[in-house]
């Protein structure tokens, strides 16, 4: 039961608010971090999600020998996919590389060519390079395990309604010069070896060129290329302008020959394959003794090639459904027979700060309408079976601390306001001020907002009750514990 994002950065507002609050220490992010950590702690969660500050971690940080006093286990991300673009590695992105005429659907994410060599090695340097102090890690009780990536950073991984890999792949340029996107200014390796691979995948499947034409109805004179991309006449010159690669439908290529639609599926769950075991194994080589997850969340619909690889080498899946049906998520387990814990959220922007704003489809009206939202997705999750019987869900990663107005979003995600860093629960967001049980000022707020905590709470507790484990939720040594 996981909390995303635990941290002061959500806009100036919000650090002002915080740098006012918890100035009794010279440490105050320590002190901000501890107090989160009571916080949640005594709505029923126990344990910090990805995105969160390294102050709330229990072990050493930058040459420290311990963490934080108030000790609670933890998730660690790292995001091979967004940093391995950095101009310093070069790992080049798909996506960027395509004919604008060609492919017109969104562009608004990345996928890297993870069949470059320079992924390889820096998964391997992502995953036991970090903040940690040395031997820390893989040798705390405090690490739940691993998540390999922001799934925000796999166009075409994260669902399956946008863009086919196996497509991009073959329309992508073989080459890249340079990248505005990622700043790159020249690669010194111009290789595009996503294309590569796919060009001896095709190979090996059809034996040679003739073989190819023959299988696509095609007319490629080379393998290689012959004329140049976009407009050449060889395989590396494949731009989707050929009649054979041609498709009105960018995620399922349903106006394509069947043939070429099977190679490209397959080609889809090669690439699959090779980029969860790229990182899977590099995270189990830093930390043998922790769970290894997936992507932080591939959407339930993500392409069965997709959850397939996924469940060959990872430990616990995470995904999200929201604000589709949470019963979709029963398709996730027959395709894997694993466990997944799942990304969920609620938000009522008109009972929040952000009330000026639109919130996104599903949201409520209330926070104790949000509350009770909550409720029932904590209760349809504990009553989820697979065909087999089995109770699959793993548990939750709330989004998010803190509510989100950084990027645009503007969205009542939190567990705590934007504005003044008061809890959703009735007494502190509101206009007058008092202090809460640990002694800091609450109130202060525009408006008076509702109880969204004390339906958490309550939900929370109930799994911990169905569990048998009420009581059990260590109290931290100046910590408010759920008893």
């Amino acid at each position: 039961m996981a909390v995303y994002a635990i941290s002061s950065d959500a806009g100036p507002v919000y650090l002002a608010r915080v740098k006012e609050k918890y100035n009794r220490t010279a440490s105050l992010q320590w002190e901000f971090a501890s107090q989160a950590l009571r916080r949640i702690r005594s709505w029923g969660f126990n344990a910090t999600g990805e995105y969160s500050t390294n102050y709330v971690l229990p072990i050493g940080i930058h040459g420290a020998t311990a963490g934080n006093p108030d000790q609670m286990p933890f998730i660690r991300l790292i995001r091979p996919s967004q940093y391995s673009l950095r101009a310093d590695v070069g790992v080049k992105d798909l996506v960027v590389a395509t004919d604008a005429s060609v492919y017109t659907g969104w562009r608004g994410s990345r996928l890297p060519d993870i069949f470059d060599p320079k992924f390889s090695e820096f998964v391997t340097s992502a995953a036991s390079t970090d903040v940690y102090k040395p031997g820390n890690l893989d040798q705390t009780p405090w690490l739940i395990g691993t998540t390999i990536d922001d799934a925000d950073d796999l166009f075409g991984i994260k669902r399956g309604d946008l863009l086919h890999v196996g497509w991009l792949a073959a329309i992508t340029a073989p080459t890249q010069l340079s990248s505005k996107s990622t700043g790159v200014t020249a690669y010194a390796d111009t290789t595009v070896y996503t294309k590569r691979a796919l060009s001896d995948f095709l190979v090996g499947r059809h034996g040679s060129l003739a073989g190819l034409n023959n299988a696509w109805g095609a007319s490629y004179t080379t393998l290689g290329s012959d004329g140049g991309w976009p407009g050449g006449r060889g395989f590396l010159d494949e731009s989707g302008r050929n009649p054979w690669m041609r498709t009105g439908d960018f995620a399922n290529l349903t106006d394509m020959r069947p043939g070429v639609r099977k190679d490209l599926d397959d080609f889809l769950a090669e690439f699959a394959d090779r980029y969860f075991h790229v990182i899977t194994a590099a995270v189990r080589a830093a930390t043998p003794n922790h769970l290894v997850f997936g992507p932080a969340a591939l959407r339930f619909d993500a392409r069965p090639e997709v959850w397939r690889a996924a469940a060959k080498y990872l430990d616990v899946l995470q995904a999200y459904v929201l604000p589709d049906p949470i019963s979709n998520l029963t398709r996730v387990y027959e395709l894997t027979r694993k466990p997944v814990y799942v990304w969920t959220t609620a938000v009522a922007n008109p009972d929040s700060p952000l009330y000026m704003f639109k919130g996104p489809r599903g949201e409520q009206p209330t926070q104790g309408a949000r509350g009770q939202q909550y409720a029932e997705i904590v209760s349809q999750l504990r009553a989820l079976r697979g065909s087999d019987g089995v109770a699959f869900i793993a548990g939750i990663d709330f989004w998010s601390w803190v509510d989100k107005v950084t990027g645009g979003e503007s969205t009542n995600f939190g567990l705590v306001t934007n504005t003044r860093d008061n809890a959703y629960d009735g007494k502190e967001d509101v206009m007058a001020s008092s202090v809460d049980a640990w002694g800091y000022p609450t109130g202060g707020e525009e408006r008076d907002y509702g109880d969204f905590l004390t339906a958490v709470t309550r939900a929370n507790r109930s799994v911990w009750e169905a569990l048998g484990l009420l009581g059990a939720i260590p109290r931290g040594p100046s910590g408010l514990g759920l008893r």
